[in-house]
């Protein structure tokens, strides 16, 4: 396989991975939490001035539950994980 094909899957199982992520965010808290996921990732390369103010009166709870279990959390959990876990 070469690494064009290891890549075009990897961005599938990203987009794959992300729709999952969406439809559990729309079950577990509703459709406007993914609604402002959205809009804050959107905003952010461009103006993160307006994605703070976009969240400054939103229940952080939701919201970090959500920004902390996605592929990013997972790669610093495992980094946080001693190589030695057999203790």
């Amino acid at each position: 396989m070469s690494h064009h094909d290891i890549d075009a899957r990897l961005r599938e199982q990203m987009r794959e991975l992300g729709a999952l992520l969406g439809q559990t965010m729309v079950r577990q808290v509703g459709q406007s939490l993914l609604g402002l996921v959205k809009d804050v990732r959107d905003l952010v390369p461009t103006d993160p001035a307006a994605a703070a103010r976009t969240l400054v009166d939103v229940d952080s709870v939701p919201l970090a539950i959500v920004f902390t279990t996605g592929p990013l959390a997972t790669s610093r959990l495992d980094c946080a994980i001693p190589a030695d876990s057999s203790r």
